[in-house]
């Protein structure tokens, strides 16, 4: 099947579902890389994992996990914490963390076409809010932020847009 199917109440991504799905001979044999990842990808809210094995040397592993949600909860680094603990043998140690966060904030000047209504005009602002806050939310771990990405999102949110910030610096 070429085309996801988002259904049910958890989204997961058509990646992690073949990748749970074709390992899950290795994930049941447990105490090994694949278990721990596939166990983890099962959980609801998590959207990714990174697993970086021998952090601190050997028996030592830390899971870097990404949330469907913007940030990841206390809640769901305890359920991972749990799930782990059950698959893990003795004298191995594993840190669950999520992924370090940089606060971005920034200005941007729309220039609007003519004969847009002060009402258009918040609805526009509004959009291009939103379609920039998908956009930085979205990004994986360790995915760069990109300036033309932001001026392109911008741009595409309305017809009605005729240009965004000053010559040579789209954001103020």
């Amino acid at each position: 099947n070429e085309a996801e199917i988002n259904a049910g109440r958890d989204i997961e991504s058509n990646e992690n579902y073949r990748y749970r799905l074709s390992n899950a001979v290795i994930a049941n044999e447990l105490a090994n890389l694949t278990a721990v990842r596939v166990a983890i990808l099962s959980i609801p809210g998590v959207a990714d994992c990174i697993i970086e094995p021998y952090v601190r040397g050997l028996g030592t592993f830390d899971v870097i996990v990404k949330s469907v949600a913007p940030s990841v909860t206390a809640g769901l680094l305890s359920a991972i914490r749990e799930i782990i603990a059950d698959i893990i043998p003795m004298g191995i140690m594993a840190t669950v963390r999520g992924p370090s966060e940089t606060g971005v904030s920034m200005s941007i000047t729309l220039t609007l076409r003519a004969n847009v209504t002060e009402a258009q005009a918040t609805t526009i602002a509004k959009n291009v809010q939103t379609a920039i806050t998908q956009y930085v939310d979205n990004l994986d771990i360790g995915e760069e932020l990109v300036i033309n990405e932001i001026v392109q999102r911008t741009m595409e949110v309305d017809d009605r847009i005729k240009d965004m910030g000053v010559p040579n610096k789209p954001i103020d």
